[in-house]
């Protein structure tokens, strides 16, 4: 079972250096020869507008900004020198990702060029990517911990959520990672210090200076917190073995997916154009229902893996090998053929995915034993698909595109506060 891991309430205090400085793309080590678009706008030295500038090139992942001023390069340094820093240590972003800012001017007539270095904080991972909900949070996770792995670094943008809701996120981004071949042993995050945003630092609403009703006016105090709320988490899985270790059976997964589901299309295909007569040239023009290619993935599932009972009891004993909790993911029931339920319920929406078919995997209980089972959608209507329970001797009806009702009535009990996205 996958352990939790939590660092609390970072604060991290920014040094700032006005001298001395680089000129291009710190990124990629390029010259700044071009003229930027920043660099064409011509404008007043402010100190709300420059730090609201480095938040921006904070969120793009940049480590440059080139801004032009009017005046004196020498009065506008000395501004910046005097000003910045009090400034910056106020911005959320600036004081709790940037190490330092390094700035260079060159004068142009009335007119002077600063390049504003940014040295980012030794953990941060850019780009900082911004989350107003919690479907997107898992959204993010799932999509840079399989292309990238390793740490994501995430602003909360009004995303309120006790200890137990966000590992319920994390869980849920972890468990749906379909396309890693092995199960994290940790999921890991730090979290910093929330913001607090005062109502004037909200933008402007036109109906916020007209009379509100007594339960707008409640609704609205409810919320408050939520809109004003910002925060800064890492976020990440630890498989106790190194990610680069697993890179050949990632890639092994990939390609064992991609075959099944184009094997699963040519067969569609094939009986469509015998039953029609005449051929199809694209999966759109022979309108396979959804309910044809879930079951021929629910089969193709039972065919290529087998429950492994090994692995079930050492998981109750949480006594899982990097080997095992390998087979615990889609490489288990897909490449190896020995898994369980998390490992059947991860196959089942890899294929799903490789053919764009609405799929989630949900975990809970049966019987009052911890289990996993995925979620779909056929004709607009949420059903459930339990390739385990089809594997292990459960009748298709019981197994296969079972309703709530009938989930409710066979002892599935779904975790509290899991997250589902819209599939």
């Amino acid at each position: 079972m996958k352990k939790k891991a939590i660092v609390l309430s970072l604060l991290f205090l920014c040094v700032f250096g006005l001298a001395g400085c680089r000129s291009g793309d710190k990124e990629n080590g390029t010259k700044g020869a071009e003229t930027t678009k920043a660099e064409s706008q011509v404008k007043e030295l402010s100190m709300d507008t420059l730090v609201a500038d480095l938040e921006d090139a904070i969120l793009s992942g940049e480590s440059q900004l080139t801004c032009v001023y009017k005046g004196k390069a020498e009065d506008l340094n000395q501004k910046v020198t005097e000003e910045l820093p009090g400034q910056m240590d106020n911005s959320y972003l600036c004081k709790n990702l940037l190490d330092h800012v390094d700035t260079t001017w060159e004068q142009d007539g009335k007119t002077a060029k600063a390049v504003f270095e940014l040295t980012y904080q030794e953990d941060v991972v850019l780009p900082v990517e911004v989350a107003d909900s919690p479907e997107q949070v898992q959204e993010i996770l799932i999509r840079d911990w399989e292309e990238r792995g390793g740490k994501v670094t995430l602003l909360l943008d009004g995303v309120t959520a006790t200890e137990e809701e966000l590992f319920s996120i994390l869980d849920g981004a972890e468990m749906n990672s379909a396309m890693l071949p092995c199960e994290a042993a940790t999921v890991c995050y730090q979290a910093y210090d929330p913001e607090e945003r005062t109502d004037s630092e909200e933008s402007s609403d036109p109906e916020s200076t007209e009379t509100k009703s007594e339960k707008q006016t409640e609704s609205s105090e409810k919320n408050k917190a939520q809109r004003n709320s910002r925060q800064i988490v890492r976020m990440w899985l630890d498989f106790e073995t190194p990610e680069e270790d697993l890179a050949e059976k990632k890639e092994e997964l990939k390609t064992t997916a991609e075959s099944i589901s184009q094997e699963i299309l040519a067969s569609v295909e094939k009986t469509d154009s015998k039953s029609s007569g005449a051929s199809s040239d694209s999966m759109e023009d022979s309108a396979v229902p959804n309910r044809s290619l879930y079951e021929k993935i629910y089969d193709k599932i039972l065919e290529l893996a087998e429950y492994d009972d090994s692995i079930a009891s050492m998981t109750d004993a949480s006594r899982l090998s990097v080997e095992m909790r390998i087979q615990r993911s889609a490489y288990g029931a897909l490449v190896d053929g020995h898994t369980v339920c998390t490992g059947y319920a991860r196959g089942f929406e890899a294929i799903c995915r490789q053919m764009d078919l609405p799929c989630w995997i949900v975990s809970g209980t049966r019987d009052g034993i911890r289990h996993t089972w995925n979620l779909v959608k056929v004709d607009g209507t949420f059903l459930y698909v339990d390739c385990t329970a089809g594997d292990t001797g459960a009748e298709k009806e019981q197994s296969f595109l079972f309703t709530k009702e009938q989930m409710d009535a066979n002892g599935y009990i779904m975790d509290d506060n899991f997250v589902i996205p819209e599939i």
